[in-house]
C-alpha cells in the first residue's frame, strides 16, 4: 500500500521507506533518511537552516558555572574601564579654572594602580575561564567524533579517505577551538565595556553622544560583506587541508612503495601542489579579514572628527571632553573587535559544519532495540538467501549455507569472488542487503554487537599491529590476561622463540603497524592474539600466508589445536592448508557453485579441481602462456 505523511519533525520520517523534500514548490528526488543525513552540510544543513553554533552552545551548558564566572570577571573588567574614565574626568580638572582639590587628585593618583591591577586580574581571569570552557568543549567535540567513528560501519570508513577523517578530527576542531575561544572571550568582556562606555558618553553629553554614535550602523556593512567571503574561503581551506593530510598519510603509509618506484620527487610535488592550494585559500581569508578592521577604524575616525567639530562649535569643559574622548575610544575598541568576532564566527562555522556532518552520519550497523547477548554456545550458523551489494554493485547473491557448531568451513574461489565479504558479514562489519544470517536460529542483528563480536576471533591476511609492546598487542582482545597467559598463547602460535630474542622481550615496542617485525612474525602475533581471546567462532583469511614452510607447519599444527571444538571459517588461497576441513565452499561470481569435502570436489572436476590443478600440477594455463603451473 502506498502511504504518504506530511511532517515538519525530522524525528518522524526515520521509519519511512523514503521521504521527499519540498523546495520552492518543487519536489527534490526521493531518498532515505540515512542517505539524506549523510550528505554534505552545505546541502542538508544549509537547506534546513540548522546553525552549527546552536549545537556548540548546547555543549557549553555542562560548564555553565565556569562560563558564568568568566562573564562575571568580564563584567568587573568593564566596570574598571568605567572607573578609569571617571578618573580621567576627575584628573583633568586640573586644567579647569576652578582647579581641583589636591587631596582628590592625590586620591585619584593613589587609586589608579589599584584599579589597573583589578582590571588586569579581571581580564586574566575572564580570559582563562572562557578559554577553559572553549578548550573543554573542543575536547568533548573531538572525543565525540572519535567515539562516533568507532561506532561507524566498516563501509563508512572504507568510503571516506582516512586523511579526510583525520583532518576533521584535528584541523577542523582546532579552527573551532580558536573561534570559540576568541568569540566567547570577547563576548564576555566587550559588550559590557560597550554598554558602560555608552552610558558614560550619554551621561556626559546626550546630544554629542547621539552625534558620535550615528556612524556605528555603518560598520555592519563591511562586517557582513566580508564575513560571507571569509566563511566560504574558510570552508575551502578546510577541504584543501584534508587533501594535504590525505597525501601525507598515503605517502607515509606507502613509504616503501614510494622509494621502490623512485617517486619521492613526484610525491613532494603532489604535496606542494596541495599546500599551494591551501595557501591560496588562506590568503583569501586573510584579505577578507584584514579589510574589516581598517574600514571600522576609518568610520571611527570619522566619528571622532564629528565630535571635534561639535565641541568646537558648542564648547565643552576640558575634563568632560577628555572623559568623553576616552570613553569614545574605549567604545570603539569593542566595535572594532566585533569584526574579529564575526570573522572568527564565520571561519569556525565552516569548520563546525564539517564536524557536525561527520557526527550526523548515521550509524548503519548498531544494536537494534531489545537486542540480547549471544550465549556461551554456538550450535549453528545459517545463511538464508543472503545478498550483499556495495555501492549498487552486487557482491554476493543467493547465499544459502548451514554450518554446524564446531564445523570447519573452508572458503575458496578466484580473486573477487566474494570470500572476504562473506565472512565479514558474520561479525556485522557490514549488514546484509537482503536475507539474513542466523546463529542458534536467531538473526545476528538481534544480538548485541559486543556479545557477537566478542565470540569471534579474526586473523586477517594483512596483519595490523598497534604501536605498542608485543604483550599489549597479544592482549588486545583480552585486556585482563596475565603475563603467563600471554606467553602461553605466544608459545602455541610458535611466537615465543622470536619474542624472547627481542631486546626487551614481551615489552618490546613493535613500531607502527608492526614495522619492526617480519611478515611472518606479525602473522604469528596475530594468531597468538586470537588464541588468547579464546573465541567460539574463528575467521582466518589465509592466516598462514606470510609464513615460511617450516613456520607454516608449526603454526598450522597450533591452529588445528586451536580450532578444536570451535566453528571455523577459513579463507584459503593455498589449497594445501584446507584439505582437512570438514567442508569446502567454492565461490564464483558471488554465488556458491560447489560444496563438499576435498576428495569430493576433486572428483567433481569443477572449479575447485581447476584451482587445485593450477597450484599443484603441470597443466596448461592461460595465465602463463600455455606453460605448466610452477
Amino acid at each position: 500500500m502506498f502511504r504518504t505523511a506530511d511532517t515538519s519533525r525530522l524525528s518522524q520520517p526515520r521509519a519511512r521507506d523514503a521521504w521527499l523534500l519540498l523546495k520552492r514548490s518543487i519536489f527534490l528526488p526521493p531518498e532515505t533518511h540515512e542517505l539524506s543525513m549523510s550528505r554534505r552540510p552545505d546541502s542538508m544543513i544549509a537547506r534546513l537552516g540548522f546553525s552549527p553554533y546552536r549545537r556548540l552552545i548546547s555543549m557549553v551548558r555542562p560548564y555553565a558555572g565556569r562560563l558564568a564566572a568568566g562573564v562575571a570577571f568580564g563584567g568587573l573588567f568593564a566596570l574598571m574601564n568605567g572607573v578609569l574614565v571617571g578618573f580621567v574626568r576627575g584628573g583633568f580638572k586640573v586644567f579647569d579654572p576652578q582647579g581641583v582639590a589636591w587631596p582628590a587628585l592625590i586620591g585619584i593618583v593613589a587609586l589608579l594602580p589599584v584599579v589597573a591591577l583589578v582590571r588586569g586580574a579581571a581580564d586574566f581571569l575572564a580570559s582563562y575561564c572562557i578559554q577553559w570552557v572553549g578548550n573543554r568543549v573542543v575536547m568533548d567535540l573531538r572525543n565525540a567524533m572519535f567515539e562516533h567513528l568507532q561506532r561507524m560501519s566498516v563501509a563508512y570508513v572504507s568510503e571516506n579517505r582516512s586523511g579526510e577523517l583525520i583532518s576533521r578530527v584535528t584541523n577542523d576542531t582546532a579552527l573551532v577551538e580558536r573561534s570559540v575561544s576568541v568569540v566567547i572571550s570577547d563576548l564576555a568582556k566587550q559588550p559590557l565595556t560597550l554598554v558602560s562606555m555608552i552610558a558614560w558618553v550619554f551621561w556626559l553629553d546626550p546630544t554629542l553622544a547621539a552625534v558620535s554614535l550615528f556612524v556605528f550602523p555603518l560598520c555592519v556593512v563591511p562586517i557582513s560583506r566580508y564575513g560571507r567571503r571569509v566563511r566560504e574561503a574558510s570552508r575551502q581551506v578546510q577541504e584543501r587541508m584534508a587533501d594535504v593530510v590525505s597525501v601525507l598519510q598515503e605517502s607515509l603509509a606507502g613509504a616503501r612503495i614510494v622509494r621502490a618506484f623512485c617517486r619521492e620527487d613526484w610525491e613532494t610535488s603532489r604535496f606542494a601542489e596541495r599546500t599551494r592550494a591551501v595557501f591560496g585559500r588562506l590568503m583569501r581569508v586573510a584579505a577578507a579579514s584584514a579589510m574589516v578592521e581598517p574600514i571600522i577604524v576609518m568610520i571611527a575616525v570619522a566619528g571622532v572628527a564629528v565630535v571635534l567639530v561639535y565641541v568646537r562649535s558648542v564648547g565643552m569643559k576640558v575634563n568632560d571632553f577628555a572623559a568623553f574622548v576616552a570613553a569614545l575610544f574605549m567604545m570603539y575598541e569593542p566595535v572594532k573587535k566585533l569584526g574579529r568576532i564575526v570573522m572568527s564566527l564565520q571561519q569556525g562555522s565552516a569548520a563546525a559544519e564539517r564536524i557536525f556532518s561527520l557526527l550526523d552520519a548515521p550509524v548503519t550497523v548498531s544494536d537494534m532495540p531489545g537486542a540480547v547477548d549471544l550465549g556461551e554456545n554456538v550450535d549453528s550458523i545459517s545463511f538464508e538467501n543472503v545478498d550483499f551489494s556495495y555501492e549498487s554493485v552486487s557482491v554476493l547473491r543467493g547465499i544459502n549455507l548451514s554450518v554446524r557448531g564446531g564445523e570447519r568451513i573452508a572458503i575458496v574461489g578466484s580473486s573477487g569472488a566474494g570470500k572476504t565479504t562473506l565472512v565479514n558479514l558474520v561479525p556485522r562489519f557490514f549488514d546484509v542487503t537482503s536475507g539474513r544470517i542466523l546463529i542458534n536460529g536467531r538473526d545476528i542483528r538481534e544480538y548485541t554487537l559486543r556479545s557477537l563480536r566478542s565470540a569471534i576471533g579474526l586473523v586477517t591476511q594483512e596483519t595490523f599491529l598497534f604501536h605498542d609492546t608485543v604483550a599489549n598487542n597479544i592482549m588486545y582482545g583480552a585486556p585482563g590476561a596475565t603475563r603467563a597467559e600471554v606467553e602461553e598463547a605466544a608459545r602455541r602460535a610458535h611466537a615465543h622463540e622470536f619474542i624472547s630474542q627481542m631486546p626487551h622481550g614481551y615489552d618490546t615496542v613493535v613500531g607502527e603497524r608492526g614495522v619492526k617485525l617480519s611478515g611472518g612474525e606479525r602473522q604469528r602475533l596475530a594468531i597468538a592474539r586470537a588464541i588468547l581471546k579464546n573465541p567460539r567462532i574463528l575467521i582466518f583469511d589465509e592466516a598462514t600466508s606470510a609464513l615460511d614452510s617450516e613456520s607454516e607447519r608449526l603454526v598450522q599444527s597450533a591452529l588445528d589445536e586451536l580450532m578444536g571444538g570451535r566453528t571455523v571459517f577459513a579463507i584459503a588461497h593455498r589449497l594445501s592448508t584446507i584439505s582437512n576441513c570438514d567442508r569446502i565452499i567454492v565461490l564464483d561470481g558471488g554465488r556458491i557453485v560447489e560444496e563438499g569435502r576435498h576428495e569430493e570436489l576433486l572428483a567433481l572436476g569443477g572449479i575447485y579441481r581447476r584451482l587445485y590443478d593450477l597450484q599443484f600440477q603441470d597443466v596448461p594455463s592461460p595465465g602463463n602462456g600455455g606453460r605448466g603451473a610452477p
